[in-house]
């Protein structure tokens, strides 16, 4: 049985992830104008997913692959990982760029422990 100062951790754990998914989902759903003079081709995927328990995130990024949606999802299932669900949106490489600084200094700001599981999630390649 939980005793209430931790259940009341684990609502608070779970409200602040619940939120930073949110502004993280804004941000990459905001709409970024490329930039003509360095127009690129290839894109980029960021994944991420916010453990359920923990003040956690996880992410991985590539670029100029396969879709690699699978493979991180299984990564959190084979480690565990208990989460929100995982996003892993495909970007042209400069908006996945931009994306992946963008949510990593929001991830710091609010204090999350931030684990790159690239090397991880990509095993199968």
């Amino acid at each position: 049985m939980i005793n209430a100062t931790a259940r009341n951790r684990i609502s608070t754990v779970g409200r602040t992830e619940v939120i930073t998914f949110l502004i993280g989902t804004i941000i990459v759903a905001a709409p970024l104008r490329p930039s003509q003079s360095h127009a690129e081709t290839g894109t980029g995927q960021f994944c991420w997913a916010f453990d359920r328990y923990t003040h956690t995130v996880y992410y991985g990024d590539i670029e100029n692959r396969e879709d690699r949606s699978a493979s991180f999802a299984e990564m959190l299932e084979i480690s565990g990982i208990v989460h929100f669900g995982a996003l892993c949106p495909i970007q042209i490489l400069s908006q996945h760029r931009l994306t992946k600084q963008r949510m990593l200094d929001a991830w710091r700001t609010a204090e999350f422990d931030v684990i790159d599981t690239t090397f991880l999630s990509d095993l199968d390649y």
